[in-house]
Formats: C-alpha cells, structure tokens, sequence
C-alpha cells in the first residue's frame, strides 16, 4: 500500500497573480493601457503641451500639423495638441467624479431601500421619477438653472445615473439577505448598519466596480454632448467637446480639428467599456468559468 503526500502548491506573488490576469484577458489588458497613457497625461498636462493651451494667434489660424503644432491650429490660432492634452483633465475629471459620486450615493439609497421596507417604496418611486426623464434633457435643465462650471456639470450628469445604481443594489440586496449567511448574523442580534457594512455590502461589490465603468464612459460622452452643445465647459477652458464644437464649422478646411478629440472620446470610452466587459466576466464565477472552458 502506497501513500500519496499531496505537495503544496507553490505559492503566486501578486504581480504573478497580475500578469494571469491580463493574460486571460486582453480585453482589460488594452483598457488598462489606454487609462493609464491618459491619465499619466492628464497628470503630466504641463510637461507635454508644446503651446501654451490659450495662447491666441491669428495669423498662425487653421493651420496643418507641422513641427511646432503636432495636432494644427484652430480658427484663433491656438495649439489643438495642448488644448488636447489639458482637455484631458476635464474629460477624466467628470467621468472619474460622477461614477464615484453615482456609486457613492446610489449605494446607500439602494441598501436603505433593501433593507429597510418602509422606506422601499418612498425611494424607488423617487428614482423612477428621475430615470422617467431623459439624461441629456435634466442636465441640460440643471446646467441652465446653476450655471456651467466643473461642479454643475458632475452634479448634472451624477443625478440621472443615481437611479441605475440604487435600483442595482437593492435587487442585489433582495436575493442576498435571504442567504442563511444573513439570516444568521440577524439571529445574532447584528445590528442594521454592521448588517450592510460587514455582510452586505462585500457581496455587492462586484456589480457596483462593473456599473462603475460603464458610468464614466456615459459620463465622458455626456459631458463631450453638453460642451458640443454650447452649453458645458466655457470656451476658456479646452475640453474634447469645445474643441469639436468650435472645429465643426471649419470641418471641410480643416477634418484634423475634429479628428484628434473624436477619437480621444472614443478611445476614452471604449477603454472603460473593455475595462468593464472583462471585470464583467472575471468577477462572475459562472462567466469565468464558461471562459476558462471555451481557452
């Protein structure tokens, strides 16, 4: 009679544990890149502009890419590629501030509404009041009623995804708290705010990250809308959506002022959609392991 000793499995460092990650899915490999690139770039604004971003010159106006404007001039003469490179910040800023501030406060609305049955029906009835209005026309509301700046605009574009998020978590939180898990800390005499704080909301996480993305990518796309429209970021400031709003009249004279932030935008949003798509399908169990059959 043999004995089989099982040896230990050997043990994976955490940038071991990285790199399995990305390699199984390339899709978030690709995302991560193009953030961290427009972050680093947003951060580094300063160092990469070439022309001062404000800078007016009138007989430099509409010029082609050349040595010293590596993106053109627009109709004032100022560098597109600085005014990029700056407009960064506001597009991330946005996207970035209004999924946090959207998870944040639709979390709590969600676990309240969850957990506490009286208070269910006053909440859901108050976001389906909010979700019966179209984005774009509560923004464009909000934004008319308090003014355009940064803080307007994140709040504008925060207040319709609120809505999303609560209406998520409360249907997370009406499967989850029939778990034997939860019933057991109730039985336990766990109070309601260690309730959600240490059994609820781990559980809920997942979603949240996933939706998280895919509100900064709609958050970007409106803002780049608003600003499109006249109606965002001032023209003093240099966003993605000024830019192509002020590039639009000149488009058949000059295509390569609406070029370079179209596809910053669509860069920017496919990377937080791919960034999503494979969180999607790494952080559900029954997702990851139709994957892992199908490699």
């Amino acid at each position: 009679m043999t004995i089989e000793i099982a040896t230990p499995s050997p043990r994976v460092s955490p940038f071991g544990r990285v790199r399995s990650l990305l390699r199984r899915s390339p899709g978030i490999t690709f995302a991560l890149i193009v953030l961290v690139l427009l972050i680093l770039g947003a951060v580094l604004a300063p160092m990469l502009h070439t022309v001062d971003p404000a800078q007016i010159n009138p007989r430099l106006r509409l010029r082609a890419p050349d040595a010293r404007f590596w993106l053109g001039s627009d109709a004032l003469g100022r560098d597109v590629w600085s005014r990029i490179v700056f407009g960064s910040r506001i597009s991330l800023t946005v996207g970035i501030s209004v999924a946090a501030l959207s998870l944040i406060t639709g979390t709590l609305l969600g676990l309240l509404a969850g957990m506490v049955s009286w208070l269910d029906g006053v909440l859901m009835r108050t976001m389906d009041g909010l979700m019966a209005i179209p984005a774009i026309l509560l923004a464009i509301a909000l934004i008319g009623s308090l003014g355009a700046n940064l803080a307007t605009i994140c709040f504008a574009i925060t207040l319709p995804e609120i809505p999303r998020v609560a209406r998520l978590v409360r249907s997370v939180i009406l499967t989850v708290k029939t778990e034997a898990y939860v019933e057991a800390a109730i039985s336990m005499g766990t109070r309601l705010p260690g309730l959600m704080w240490f059994h609820i909301l781990p559980n809920i996480l997942a979603p949240l990250i996933v939706q998280g993305t895919y509100i900064a990518s709609s958050a970007i796309l409106i803002e780049a809308a608003l600003s499109f429209l006249g109606i965002g970021i001032a023209d003093g400031t240099p966003s993605w959506g000024n830019i192509m709003a002020d590039a639009r009249v000149y488009f058949t004279l000059a295509p390569w002022l609406m070029f370079a932030p179209g596809l910053c935008i669509a860069l920017t949003v496919l990377a937080f959609n791919q960034l999503g798509d494979g969180l999607r399908d790494l952080l559900d169990p029954r997702l990851a392991r139709s994957v892992r059959s199908f490699s």
